[in-house]
Order: C-alpha cells, then structure tokens, then sequence
C-alpha cells in the first residue's frame, strides 16, 4: 500500500511561515480561509450528485467483469511521485552575479517565484491525466460503489479545481516573505540563506506534491479495498 504524509503538511508549512514571516493581518488560521468553497450554486450541484449516486446505489452489480486494474495504477503513481519529487528535490536557488545592480525585492524573488511556478505546471500537468484515467477506470467497475465514487470524484473536481488552483498560485507568497525577511537581514544572497531558502521552497513543493496527490491516492485507496473484498 502506497504512503503518505498528513493532508494538512502544505497548511502547517504556511501556518507556521505566517508566523515567523508575515504580518498581523497575515497570522490568522489558514484552514479557515481554506474552508468556504462550496457555494450556495455548489450545494445545487452537489443535491444533482446525490440523486445520481442514490441511482448507482440501487443498481445491480454490473457482471462478472474483472475490476479494474490495481497494480497497473500503483506503478503508475508511484513512477509519477518519483519524478515529480526528483525534480523538485534539483531545485537550487540561483546565486545572484556580484556583478549586476541590486534588484529591488519583487525583481530579486522572480528567479525563485519562477522555479516554483514550473513545478506546479508540471504537477497539474501529470497528476490530472493519472486522476482522469483512474477515475474512468471506476466509472466502468461492475462496482456500484465503485461508479459512484467516480461520480462524485467528477463533480468535486469540477467545483473545486478553480478555486484550488487560485489558492495554491498564492503559496508563492509565503516563500517570498521569507525571503523579504532574510534580505531585510542581509542574508538573502549568502550561501546559507540560498540554502534556506531553497530548503524551504523544496519543503513546501513536496507538501503541495502530497496535497495534489491525495484525490488519485483516494481513488486507489477505493479500488485497493475493491480488490480485497472481491478477493
């Protein structure tokens, strides 16, 4: 069975980075901006999605079908994992030239606010096709219960990809206010506090690796536990 680290290891990273780094206006709880996504227009949806899965819940088993594929899936997240975090774990910092004019605090973060912005795009851009491919994978299960998790995976995804998007393009800020914290300290540009720096961006990338990972681990874990029984 696949691991993983708490869920709340990219909220506890930047909590505790507000902390240390940020303003009053910035200390509050975290999980509580991170709580109001699902609106009045969502809760309609979400009513839509509950009638469908009642549907699949009285339906009959779909055959003797075989279930979907298990240890295909788990090679497959496990390869995607490794390479997403061998990437993240090259990121190094690059050492400013002595020979350019001091930047300004927005110019000198852009190098670094770049690094983190490609890894993101590459996280979305090889976690989804895994999600979808699993998700489809359940959708055509002989499993009714099975079908309705890719039901309700589809809808979820479909509410909340926008807004979890919006929320995880601003995780950047945290990292930039410690850096603004050790260029205030003359730091910013000397080996150690490259070194921080870059020990910090990697920690906060392999956080959001974990977070973006846990709807496919979710589906598999499904399909795991599928197999089991069916055993």
């Amino acid at each position: 069975m696949l691991t993983h680290s708490s869920p709340s290891a990219l909220v506890g990273l930047l909590a505790r980075t507000a902390r240390v780094d940020a303003g009053p206006a910035s200390r509050h709880d975290i999980a509580q901006r991170l709580a109001p996504w699902v609106d009045a227009f969502d809760a309609v949806t979400l009513h839509s999605v509950h009638q469908s899965l009642r549907a699949l819940d009285g339906a009959p088993e779909a055959g003797p079908q075989a279930a979907p594929p298990l240890r295909g899936f788990e090679d497959s997240l496990r390869r995607l994992r490794a390479s997403l975090e061998a990437g993240i774990a090259a990121i190094e910092p690059p050492t400013p030239s002595p020979a350019l004019p001091v930047l300004g605090a927005d110019a000198a973060f852009a190098p670094l606010r770049r690094l983190y912005l490609h890894q993101q795009r590459l996280m979305e851009a090889k976690i989804a096709p895994l999600r979808v491919q699993l998700r489809s994978a359940l959708a055509g299960a002989a499993s009714p219960r099975l079908r309705q998790l890719a039901t309700l995976d589809a809808a979820l995804e479909q509410m909340l990809h926008a807004r979890e998007q919006k929320l995880l393009a601003g995780v950047p800020a945290w990292l930039q206010a410690r850096f603004a914290t050790l260029r205030a300290e003359g730091a910013a540009g000397s080996p150690d506090g490259l070194a921080a720096i870059g020990r910090e961006m990697r920690q906060l990338l392999l956080a959001e690796l974990d977070l973006r990972l846990q709807p496919v681990r979710g589906l598999l874990g499904a399909l795991a536990q599928h197999h089991k029984e069916v055993e």
